[in-house]
């Protein structure tokens, strides 16, 4: 049975450029970046695995494209861990790895939408 959590995070993006067929027209004219704001959702999910119980993401939008720095912080990426951390932990109980999970995102900025709920 795999348990699942929604999170939340507004991200800000810093000099998103949109351009606009005015500034195509505009020739020698530079495109201004500007802030853009918007909600990143994930789902955390804890499964039963023959190891013990595992934690796993699902990103959604615009967290892989505009944020690769979240991303690698939330798997723990790192040169000795190439691969996460994620897939690397087994937990003893379920309750173990929700704990670990929501805390990390937590420490993130990721505030949950919602309690554990079976998928």
């Amino acid at each position: 049975m795999i348990k699942e959590r929604i999170f939340r995070k507004k991200l800000a993006i810093d000099n998103f450029r949109l351009i606009t067929e005015k500034e195509f027209q505009a020739a020698g004219k530079s495109c201004k970046g500007k802030q853009l704001k918007q909600d990143a959702e994930l789902i955390a999910q804890v499964f039963y695995t023959p190891r013990g119980y595992c934690c796993e993401i699902e990103h959604f939008s615009p967290l892989d494209i505009w944020s690769s720095e979240q991303f690698c912080r939330i798997e723990a990426i790192s040169d000795s861990s190439p691969e996460g951390d994620l897939i690397e932990n087994y937990f003893d109980t379920k309750l173990a790895a929700m704990h670990f999970i929501t805390r990390r995102l937590k420490r993130l900025g990721w505030e949950p939408l919602d309690n554990w709920h079976s998928a």
